[in-house]
């Protein structure tokens, strides 16, 4: 009964009620315990009733503890997941979710890279590397003809939506999965280093060398997949060797905050690509980096793509 004055006084702005209430929720005292709801009412009460302030930073302490507590156990619960197919080994790496910023206000940052919105993304697998030409043998029961330069551990390139879908569907059917591509915002979050990030404006660090094939450093063709430097989570190439198709048709940010984006639904053949490539610069290889293709029927030298896997 008196969780239920407080509510209903709470409700019509009394200051010393939204603290009690504010207690009862987070006590569960009399209703259903609720830190969030808790802290709203001591945020609404805190200039009125001073013991509200304390009673607030305690209480955003505890759910930024019970926050940490929820990333650790989903980390605990998520393992690498290593795939065998016809003797071809690969893995998919976790990447715990979290809220990130996503686009760039840098002066390199282009107008489509803008406004910076917050998104939210629930926990999935990125594969450790691009998709190589011995993994597409190993499914797809032969080589894939057009990529630029040969090679088992090389990663495919050349590459169409449709040829790539028809590789989706083929290792789906082995594995009993359901591998698909990354959205755009998943690729961003993984390629800045998921909730492990440091801020870097390449996969995995500052200094371009370290991590990437680009157009100063790979003599204009592929490399060996995992011959440079992984991120913070353990993902290789990000950032250079082969730009990486997305889930995404190519649209405009909003400035709005989004849960689990998929991109614009629209008849547009534009679709997002990330990551830059062998015959990029430094500017096009930036994590934020956005650019797309209108790839119906073409290939395009240096595109590649990686996997993603849902976290059930």
């Amino acid at each position: 009964e008196a969780a239920k004055y407080y509510r209903m006084a709470a409700e019509q702005g009394n200051a010393e009620a939204q603290n009690n209430f504010g207690e009862c929720l987070a006590s569960g005292y009399g209703v259903e315990k609720d830190l969030r709801l808790a802290a709203q009412s001591f945020e609404e009460a805190k200039d009125i009733i001073p013991e509200a302030k304390s009673l607030l930073d305690k209480i955003q302490a505890q759910i930024e503890a019970d926050e940490a507590r929820k990333i650790a156990e989903k980390e605990a619960n998520m393992k690498i997941i290593t795939e065998t197919i016809n003797g071809v080994s690969f893995k998919m790496i976790p990447v715990i979710g979290g809220t990130f910023q996503m686009g760039s206000n840098d002066s390199e940052a282009d107008d489509d890279e803008k406004p910076v919105h917050s998104v939210n993304l629930d926990s999935y697998y990125i594969a450790e590397t691009e998709v190589t030409q011995k993994l597409w043998t190993a499914v797809m029961g032969n080589n894939y003809p057009y990529s630029s330069t040969k090679g088992d551990e090389l990663p495919v390139d050349k590459v169409t939506i449709d040829a790539i879908q028809e590789f989706l569907a083929k290792i789906n059917q082995l594995t009993g999965k359901n591998y698909r591509l990354p959205t755009e915002a998943e690729w961003e979050y993984a390629a800045r280093g998921g909730n492990k990030s440091k801020g870097y404006k390449y996969s995995g660090s500052d200094n371009i060398d370290d991590v990437a094939w680009y157009i100063k450093t790979s003599e204009r063709k592929l490399h060996i997949v995992k011959s440079k430097r992984p991120n913070e989570i353990g993902i290789y190439d990000m950032t250079g060797n082969v730009a990486e198709f997305c889930q995404d048709k190519y649209g405009p940010y909003s400035a709005d905050s989004q849960s689990n984006p998929i991109g614009p639904d629209n008849d547009s053949c534009k679709r997002i690509c990330r990551g830059g490539s062998f015959f990029n610069g430094e500017k096009v290889c930036r994590v934020t980096k956005r650019y797309h293709f209108s790839p119906c029927g073409f290939m395009f030298e240096g595109t590649g793509f990686r996997l993603a896997l849902s976290y059930l």
